[in-house]
């Protein structure tokens, strides 16, 4: 094995606990951080194969190191952590826009409350001025009568 000269190979016990470590800062429950190490130490191990069958097929030689399982596994993490922060983001400003949202629907229900007053009012201050359009128009017709 021409690899081995440069890099010793990880048993898949080591890459899976070292996944697990990093992924332990996430908060997953144990059985997703299990199923994600797993998966994490499998295509690592099935990338260390294919670079071997390049090797004798094609004679690259295609370095893979356990820097860059731990490169694969830290930015994964980094990825998570950044959709993490924009799906916080996000939700914070739906929130707030839904707090906004409600405000405004108070405030509309208030105005409502005033039109309505107002209408009541309006009506009122409507039939006194009619009331005293009757009362000017019968008094100036007394007053037509008495010239």
């Amino acid at each position: 094995e021409y690899m081995g000269i440069w890099f010793s190979k990880w048993p898949e016990q080591a890459l899976k606990e070292v996944a697990y470590k990093f992924l332990e800062r996430l908060n997953f429950e144990t059985e997703v951080r299990n199923n994600i190490s797993e998966f994490f130490s499998k295509v690592h191990l099935r990338v260390l194969d294919t670079a071997k069958r390049m090797l004798k097929e094609l004679r690259r030689l295609f370095y893979v190191t356990p820097t860059n399982y731990v490169e694969l596994v830290q930015g994964y993490y980094n990825l998570l952590a950044d959709k993490r922060t924009q799906l916080s983001n996000e939700a914070q400003k739906l929130r707030i826009g839904l707090e906004r949202m409600e405000e405004a629907a108070k405030s509309a229900e208030e105005i409502n409350k005033q039109l309505e007053a107002k209408k009541i009012e309006l009506g009122r201050k409507q039939r006194e001025c009619e009331e005293l359009m009757v009362k000017i128009k019968g008094e100036e017709r007394e007053a037509d009568e008495k010239k």
